[in-house]
């Protein structure tokens, strides 16, 4: 038999994280959460892009070896939610604006992509809401400041342009830091700030 636990001996538990003393110092990130209140009542609904796979608002990676299709994945992804037709079986709702930023993809292998998938798709379709940025060749890394600086200009068109769904391919064209870690922290960390 389970002992009867005094819920009055129970220290009370803050109403936010931001009332634990454990986050007075938070983390140079912002986003450190260790042990967080668990919530109760209803939960936020979570809206989708792709109805339950792609959750919008979150910051998501398809990783997998060279050559073995993520950019065709995910270019078949793009067009599905820019066109509104459904994705590997999956609702994707009314069509929505997509900036797909290509950093090893030619103009001309990206319309060869588009073109199969339209084939595949029996679409005839511009397609006008997907928009492309081939950056083959161009320096794409993400960089705290200064010039060339490729994050501040994604930050302008996404304020202007307000896309449902930005994919970067691949993810190691954005890197920014000397090392591998930093680099990854640090794009991981302005990617969260769009």
């Amino acid at each position: 038999m389970d002992p009867i636990v005094n819920l009055d001996s129970l220290e009370k538990i803050p109403p936010t994280v931001d009332d634990l003393d454990l986050f007075k110092e938070k983390d140079p990130f912002g986003v450190l959460r260790f042990n967080a209140p668990i919530p109760f009542g209803d939960a936020p609904e979570l809206k989708f892009i792709i109805q339950d796979f792609l959750p919008s608002g979150v910051l998501g990676m398809v990783v997998a070896t060279g050559g073995s299709g993520k950019t065709m994945l995910l270019t078949q992804m793009a067009y599905a939610v820019a066109s509104g037709i459904d994705f590997l079986g999956m609702k994707t709702g009314e069509p929505k604006t997509v900036l797909y930023v290509y950093a090893e993809e030619t103009n001309s292998e990206i319309h060869r992509r588009l073109d199969r998938i339209r084939e595949w798709n029996l679409e005839e379709s511009e397609c006008i809401n997907l928009h492309r940025l081939c950056g083959y060749g161009l320096d794409l890394r993400f960089k705290m400041e200064g010039e060339n600086n490729f994050f501040e200009h994604l930050k302008k068109y996404i304020s202007r342009f307000r896309p449902s769904l930005v994919i970067l391919d691949p993810a190691a064209q954005f890197n920014c830091a000397e090392n591998e870690n930093d680099s990854v922290k640090q794009a991981l960390y302005l990617l969260s700030k769009l």
